[in-house]
């Protein structure tokens, strides 16, 4: 199959045809990772992946996405929270148009829903927080609210602190930097809502609500 299936940026190929590839390499890495991920076959899959989320066709860029999004549980899954490549990172951290930075969004969002799967080691959390909580200002209301729902699983807020932890001092900086010097109503604050709801003592006591 991989044989089969060449970048999906290749000149010359019809768009449609190209996103077909993308989409058939996307699926084949959510229903069987483990034959796809192989040491055998990972640089190419991981290859061919990363350039089909930057391809110029919204379609092809989507599909590219969503196979980071389940090449990066499978890792999680087998290798633990360390094993994520940090040019998986760095793709789902560009600044891209609102529908892309939507779809990031939605796969981070699905990555981290199941309590299963183990949380990334802190280096590789904060570049993700920090696009999120950037996107908590987009101009799209619904790349906005998608930002918050992925924090929320990122940090593992419904599992407790232990993760939340390592998001805290990003926040806190985020907020430095938007010169926050008040405690806001809960309907009022509209950088880090979370941050408030989540942990109230900890907002009053570093500071950012003096």
């Amino acid at each position: 199959m991989l044989l089969c299936l060449p970048s999906a940026d290749v000149s010359g190929v019809d768009w449609m045809v190209r996103h077909g590839r993308s989409l058939t390499l996307a699926i084949a890495v959510k229903s069987a990772p483990e034959r796809l991920c192989g040491k055998d076959y990972y640089e190419t899959v991981t290859e061919t992946v990363l350039v089909n989320a930057t391809a110029d066709r919204i379609p092809i860029a989507t599909s590219g996405i969503r196979a980071v999004g389940y090449l990066m549980r499978h890792q999680l899954r087998t290798e633990g929270g360390s094993s994520v490549s940090q040019r998986i990172i760095t793709q789902l951290v560009k600044n891209q148009s609102s529908d892309i930075r939507l779809v990031s969004e939605r796969v981070l969002w699905w990555v981290f829903k199941d309590p299963a799967t183990p949380s990334m080691e802190d280096s590789l959390i904060k570049p993700l927080l920090k696009s999120l909580l950037d996107n908590t200002k987009d101009k799209n209301t619904t790349v906005r609210a998608q930002s918050e729902h992925t924090i929320v699983n990122l940090l593992r807020l419904r599992q407790g602190e232990e993760t939340m932890q390592v998001g805290l001092p990003v926040c806190c900086w985020y907020s430095h930097m938007n010169e926050i010097s008040a405690i806001k109503p809960k309907s009022q604050i509209n950088l880090n809502p979370f941050l408030y709801f989540c942990s109230p003592e900890y907002y009053c006591h570093s500071g950012l609500g003096k």
